[in-house]
């Protein structure tokens, strides 16, 4: 008998593709230029740019002092990178032993992953970081199923990959979260602007995404 939920992944994407075109439908999005691309620009999009907007997105992004802790982050994301295509050659190994349902999330996050990069690289959108935030839940399921499966085939491994883990996010609430707990002067500028558009009375203006986010 024919297993009907091997047909789940496939309506995953189709249907990732018809909310995305219905999303265009959305009125803030029909103003917004969106071209197919030529054959040069889509092979540089798609082996340069969205390599470094997935990096990015993970939190590799360079221009970092060696000494410092980002250095040290950043050192520290490679290696989970390097756990990641091993942790794919795991599960590929152990794809019998685990449940179908851990198989079919690495599949939908991957499916999902490789949608976007197919959109970006033959389109005029940008390849910013934040479209490829699904490879940070790629990337921590394929951990957490390496977890399960070193639990049963060795304790030792199943230490070590939750004690790096562990040491990751301990070091990133310092690098991450206790720089902007701290820091009281990191909007200053945007709430001048803010105080002086309220002074004049004004209730509409133009900004850039980020900027106007945070004013």
């Amino acid at each position: 008998m024919e297993d009907k939920s091997r047909w789940l992944a496939t309506t995953f994407v189709l249907g990732l593709t018809v909310f995305t075109c219905l999303g265009m439908l959305y009125p803030s999005s029909v103003n917004y230029q969106m071209t197919l691309l030529g054959n040069d620009t889509v092979f540089e999009k798609l082996f340069r740019e969205c390599p470094q907007g997935i990096l990015a997105c993970i939190g590799i992004v360079g221009s970092t002092d060696l000494r410092s802790l980002g250095a040290i982050m950043q050192l520290l994301i490679y290696g989970i990178l390097a756990g990641v295509i091993w942790g794919i050659y795991i599960i590929y190994k152990n794809r019998s032993n685990i449940s179908r349902e851990s198989v079919r999330s690495v599949l939908y996050f991957a499916y999902s992953l490789l949608l976007t990069i197919f959109v970006i690289s033959i389109t005029s959108t940008g390849a910013d970081q934040n479209y490829f935030f699904i490879v940070i839940f790629l990337v921590a399921i394929i951990i957490g199923i390496m977890v399960h499966i070193f639990e049963k085939e060795s304790i030792f491994l199943c230490t070590i990959v939750v004690s790096f883990v562990c040491l990751f996010g301990i070091l990133n609430l310092n690098y991450t979260y206790k720089n902007a707990l701290e820091t009281q002067t990191n909007l200053e500028e945007y709430e001048e602007i803010a105080d002086y558009l309220e002074e004049n009375g004004y209730e509409y203006a133009y900004a850039q995404f980020w900027d106007a986010n945070r004013i």
